[in-house]
């Protein structure tokens, strides 16, 4: 097949958005690059329906999302950052830049860090150069954020600060990512010797029960009853007992088509007109 001219590059270059002043002294191999570089990429099949193209402004777009993760990458029914930044690349588009921005540093006498994380990305299926914007803050200190991770109070509130920029952009609808809820996560919460039988449930986990209930419309109190659990409601329940509840609502949210399973209509929350 034979080279387009230069002419004729920086022709399409412009309609695709481009100025002509700063690409006319680019050399041509510079220019294909370019071309190659605006040119769509594939919608991805798993976005592809029998009535169209599924996307964020779908209501079933977060539960078909959330399908997507793997175990590893979902803990107590929250996407870890890891997890959303593979599934943004495969679902939404590529990410052309990440930029963290420290807008204040801890010091001796107040050891808060907050950072900035903005994201450049181009959507799966756009022609041409136009490239999205999204961006998210997070404060990290000893009071919100356990130990070890508030000793690097900076790296710790960029990777939260991503994961809720990711969130964002893909547009989740009640979920919370791991990152965000593990910041009210106590010592004794991550101390294996201090999980007994008596131990209550925990905040991120009184958390994680009421997202993943609100997104699948279950009942909270029926969900209980479901597993076996003599609490009268998720407050009574144990730390362990709250993470068997956790386990169940993570097989419903992964669905049968992902090794998991279907909501029984018998927890399903009822729907008030």
């Amino acid at each position: 097949m034979p080279r387009k001219s230069k002419k004729a590059l920086i022709n399409k270059l412009v309609e695709l958005g481009k100025s002509e002043v700063l690409i006319s002294d680019l050399p041509i191999s510079d220019l294909e690059s370019m071309l190659v570089e605006a040119e769509p990429t594939k919608v991805p099949e798993e976005l592809k329906t029998a009535s169209g193209v599924i996307d964020d402004t779908d209501p079933k777009w977060s539960d078909f999302v959330m399908s997507q993760l793997t175990e590893k990458e979902c803990k107590d029914g929250m996407p870890t950052c890891d997890g959303l930044r593979r599934i943004f690349k495969k679902l939404v588009g590529k990410i052309t830049s990440v930029d963290v921005e420290v807008l204040k540093s801890p010091t001796i006498s107040d050891r808060t860090a907050t950072v900035r994380c903005s994201i450049t990305f181009r959507r799966h299926g756009v022609v041409g150069f136009s490239p999205e914007y999204v961006s998210d803050v997070f404060d990290v200190n000893p009071d919100n954020t356990p130990f070890p991770y508030c000793n690097a109070a900076v790296a710790t509130a960029a990777t939260k600060a991503e994961a809720r920029a990711l969130r964002k952009a893909i547009g989740l609808v009640k979920v919370y990512t791991l990152e965000e809820v593990n910041q009210s996560a106590s010592k004794d919460e991550m101390d294996p010797m201090m999980i007994d039988d008596n131990k209550p449930i925990s905040d991120s986990a009184k958390i994680a029960i009421n997202t993943m209930c609100n997104r699948m419309g279950i009942d909270q109190n029926k969900l209980i009853k479901f597993c076996g659990l003599e609490a009268e409601n998720i407050h009574a329940l144990t730390y362990k007992q709250s993470h068997e509840v956790i386990n169940v609502l993570n097989g419903f949210s992964r669905g049968p088509e992902n090794g998991g399973q279907s909501v029984p209509d018998q927890i399903k929350g009822e729907v008030i007109f």
